[in-house]
Parts: structure tokens; C-alpha cells; sequence
């Protein structure tokens, strides 16, 4: 069997498992495939959904943060404030809220374009 033969037969075997997973639980995959090893890591099927997990986990724990810190300051948020945070997909932006928990003073001037103002002439 030649590499690209191996490589064709990991990808197959990948999304089988993924596929398999949509409909079943790990523990019957597990049970079914006992004794038969790929090293699926090294897939970069595998890797894409990893890093779609992490980018997940990031974005959601921003999201948290700013919902959790400006709580803290003004008290819980409006619905349709919090669903603002909740449907922001830009990490980046939900950075710049957090930067800015200190400087402003509410949850509308948190989340509005315009810059702060700071009261120290910057």
C-alpha cells in the first residue's frame, strides 16, 4: 500500500467516525473498532474541528467576561443588551468591550461605537 493509499484510508476512516457520531455515542464506536488504530490526529479534518471548538470556548468565555464584569458595575443588562454581547462573533470586539469596563459608564456607552470618554484629557 503506497502513502497516498494510507492517507485516502485515514481521511475514510475520519469522517466514518465523525459521521458515525452524529447518530451514535463514542462507547458503540469504541466497541465496534476495538483493535483497529489510526492516529486520526494527525488529521486535518481533526485539527479544523479542534480549532472550531477552541475559537468556540474563546469567543463564548468573552462573551461571559463582559456579560460578568459590566454586571458586576451596573447590574444585570437588559435583554436586548446581553443579546448584543451574545451575537457578537468578533473576538476582537469583545476584547475592546473589556478594555473598556473601566472607562465607561453604563452598558449603552459600553457597547456603542464611539470611543470613552476618559475625563483625563486622552
Amino acid at each position: 500500500m503506497n502513502s497516498a493509499d494510507r492517507t485516502d484510508r485515514k481521511k475514510l476512516w475520519l469522517a466514518s467516525r465523525i459521521m458515525f457520531g452524529v447518530k451514535f455515542d463514542a462507547a458503540l464506536w469504541e466497541e465496534l473498532t476495538m483493535g483497529v488504530m489510526i492516529n486520526w490526529e494527525t488529521s486535518s479534518t481533526y485539527q479544523d474541528i479542534i480549532q472550531r471548538g477552541k475559537n468556540q470556548g474563546q469567543l463564548q468565555s468573552k462573551q461571559d467576561d463582559v456579560l460578568e464584569l459590566e454586571t458586576k458595575k451596573f447590574g444585570p443588562p437588559p435583554a436586548a443588551l446581553e443579546a448584543v454581547v451574545r451575537e457578537t462573533k468578533d473576538l476582537a470586539r469583545l476584547k475592546l468591550f473589556l478594555s473598556r469596563v473601566l472607562d465607561v459608564n453604563s452598558w449603552d456607552e459600553l457597547l456603542s461605537d464611539s470611543s470613552p470618554s476618559r475625563g483625563d484629557g486622552a
